[in-house]
């Protein structure tokens, strides 16, 4: 009995003991449970907290910056000596600086002006002033003053220090080319790859050309003028252009333009103009030879209704074309040898019989030496011949600056 008495009573005591030691401990876990809950929440909050101030000073951020844009300005700058048989020396200096205006993140605003020193006189052109907003990556709008995305050359190497050769080609001169150099309008273009390719394109329309009918400058009769800004009689221009880059070193492209013609201070209405451009550009580096090599066609085809200039009606249809190749030894160790570069080019223009322009031809041979990537010395001859006429002779050069 007196055993089992003890037991009980030691069984008892285990008992009260282990309950009188759980209970603190059960107590603490509690505490220590409601603590990190406690602090889980208070946590959370201040997480809260921050995520309202971030967005807060992101959007002030952002609205800064829309309303502080960033600024670029590039450029070009060259200076010139022509010497043409029967015409004389022409000395020539350019500079054309290039604003780029950020405006977000997608959005940008680009303009560029030519200032010319030709003899005595200074020309002032606004060649483009565009603004631009990205879409995606495969879609670019914009509106302005643009670069006709019509003719590989005007659009892409135009510019002094990138054109290898002095002067333009004949097709897309000044005084006589076809095409026109810029547009006053609006214009949607990208480039989407293809599988192992790359298709490039671009779609504009603006204001349209006005033909001249030889008032002022009967030698002008038939051409079209494309400096047209205040859209004359609803004359209109729309085009497009497509190139295909079927392996990185080659591409193809092909372009058009039609378009209603003004015809200011004339009875004349209906007049069409429907322009065609065809170009290819390789570019390859080529081991066996220790260079590069590049070789830019072009064929343009301008066809206007016919009318009457005043000195009879005569088939305005154009048709231009140039074929460039240059050769420049960049796999050569030499340092001076390998900065020279060979050019030479075929021009022709083809006019219509009875205009009072002259169809041309003539071929270009030009020696260049690189200073640095962005700065280039060039000399060329140039054997000029119109249809009649004797041959003529010219002498160029020009050291032009990218910046």
């Amino acid at each position: 009995m007196f055993k089992k008495t003890l037991i009980l009573t030691i069984l008892f005591f285990g008992i009260f003991l282990a309950k009188v030691e759980a209970k603190p401990a059960a107590e603490s876990q509690n505490t220590e449970a409601e603590s990190q809950k406690q602090t889980i929440k208070e946590l959370k909050e201040k997480v809260d907290a921050l995520e309202d101030q971030v967005d807060t000073l992101s959007d002030q951020v952002e609205g800064t910056h829309e309303g502080l844009f960033k600024y670029f300005l590039g450029g070009t700058g060259s200076a010139g000596y022509t010497f043409k048989e029967g015409k004389g020396s022409t000395v020539s200096a350019t500079f054309s600086p290039h604003f780029y205006f950020l405006l977000g993140h997608r959005a940008f605003f680009e303009a560029h002006v030519d200032f010319k020193v030709n003899n005595k006189d200074v020309d002032v052109n606004l060649e483009f002033a565009d603004f631009l907003y990205i879409v995606s990556d495969d879609v670019t709008l914009g509106a302005g003053k643009f670069l006709t995305p019509f003719s590989f050359f005007l659009e892409r190497i135009h510019t002094s220090w990138i054109n290898k050769l002095p002067d333009k080609p004949f097709v897309f001169s000044d005084s006589q080319g076809l095409a026109p150099e810029s547009t006053l309008g609006a214009q949607f273009r990208g480039a989407v790859p293809i599988k192992s390719t790359k298709l490039n394109y671009a779609v504009f329309v603006g204001n349209g050309p006005s033909l001249n009918f030889g008032t002022d400058n009967p030698n002008e009769a038939g051409m079209l003028d494309w400096d047209n800004f205040t859209d004359f009689k609803n004359s209109l221009a729309v085009g497009a252009r497509i190139g295909v880059m079927p392996i990185p070193d080659l591409e193809i492209g092909g372009s058009f333009i039609w378009a209603k013609v003004a015809t200011p201070n004339t009875p004349v209405t209906d007049i069409d103009a429907f322009l065609l451009d065809f170009n290819l550009t390789y570019t390859p580096s080529i081991p066996k030879i220790k260079g590069n090599l590049q070789l830019l066609m072009e064929m343009v085809r301008s066809q206007v209704d016919s009318v009457d200039f005043g000195q009879g009606a005569f088939n305005n249809t154009r048709y231009g074309s140039y074929f460039q190749l240059s050769y420049r030894p960049l796999l050569v160790k030499n340092k001076v040898i390998k900065n020279f570069e060979l050019v030479s080019r075929y021009d022709r223009l083809d006019q219509p019989s009875g205009a009072p322009q002259l169809s041309t031809q003539g071929f270009t041979f030009g020696l260049n030496y690189v200073i640095m990537p962005s700065v280039i010395l060039k000399t060329a001859y140039q054997l000029t011949k119109e249809k009649g006429m004797d041959s003529k002779n010219a002498f160029l050069s020009q050291i032009a600056v990218g910046f």
